[in-house]
């Protein structure tokens, strides 16, 4: 997640945009390590921004619902039939439970690792793991690391060619990045049988969607721009990212809409009956 402007705060270390994110996303939290997990985590910070953000849509959780089950959905099925045990990699991680549900869900069989890193949070997050599940901590590693800085990327990431089946994870992650930076990351654990898969979860530009929807997307974002202290944020055009896979030799599997995503968590179409409706989607590549 990007840096905030410093607030005040008791308990584990959050920053609005975080806890923001954490509160949209707590009814998929409530049950098992997770929901432990959950209980560690001070949330306070983000009332403010909830506030702001719910007077702009009322039902934006249902966004971060959406694309955080298909997220994981995805992930599971990528460690249920790969042919040998996984790594996941997470960037810019904050206190997503990803890695504890998958690795609650899955034994060292199927998935090793679970590396996850970001600027802030990190030693408070493996603090929470080694009280939590002491006895799987080792395949939890957290690093402090920044995306967008080379040095860290080189230090942080693992050697792609290896036993492992790489599944590498941007959520929540790429509006705030430029393409070469995704670009990078993709290319890092490229491999010539396609063997490695990645999770890319991104927004659209405006125009490629419901001119009714615009404002949505559009206020929620400046709200969370000017709690980070943002300028800019990188819609991708689903062009944009097909380009981009297949230049790092990577193919897509399938590009799943809100519309998808909300049908697959709920069911129904409540809020996203056409797929013009949404502006997030998120890739299923092959890497």
């Amino acid at each position: 997640m990007p840096q905030d402007k410093q607030v005040k705060k008791q308990g584990t270390a959050m920053q609005p945009t975080a806890a923001l994110v954490m509160t949209m996303a707590a009814p998929l939290y409530t049950e098992g390590v997770v929901g432990k997990f959950m209980e560690e985590l001070d949330l306070s910070s983000g009332i403010e921004l909830k506030g702001q953000c719910d007077y702009i849509c009322p039902w934006y959780g249902e966004v971060v619902l959406d694309r955080k089950f298909l997220v994981h959905h995805l992930a599971s099925a990528h460690i249920a039939t790969s042919p040998c045990p996984c790594r996941v990699v997470i960037p810019a991680a904050g206190m997503s439970p990803l890695a504890l549900q998958l690795i609650e869900e899955w034994n060292s069989d199927k998935l090793a690792e679970v590396i996850e890193f970001d600027i802030a949070g990190m030693p408070e997050k493996k603090e929470i793991y080694q009280h939590l599940v002491p006895g799987e901590s080792h395949r939890l590693k957290c690093s402090s690391a920044d995306i967008k800085s080379q040095a860290d990327l080189h230090r942080i990431l693992p050697e792609p060619r290896t036993l492992l089946t790489t599944i590498l994870v941007l959520e929540g992650i790429t509006y705030y990045l430029p393409p070469e930076i995704i670009t990078h990351l993709l290319c890092h654990f490229s491999t010539p049988d396609r063997r490695n898969r990645a999770i890319i979860e991104y927004m659209q530009p405006c125009g490629d969607f419901s001119p009714g929807r615009a404002a949505l997307p559009k206020g929620v974002f400046r709200c969370i721009m000017d709690a980070c202290g943002l300028e800019k944020v990188y819609p991708y055009h689903i062009s944009d990212i097909k380009r981009i896979v297949e230049l790092v030799g990577g193919q897509i599997i399938r590009q799943y809409s809100l519309t998808d995503m909300e049908w697959l968590r709920t069911g129904e179409n409540r809020y996203f009956p056409r797929t013009e409706d949404g502006w997030k989607w998120c890739a299923d590549v092959e890497l």
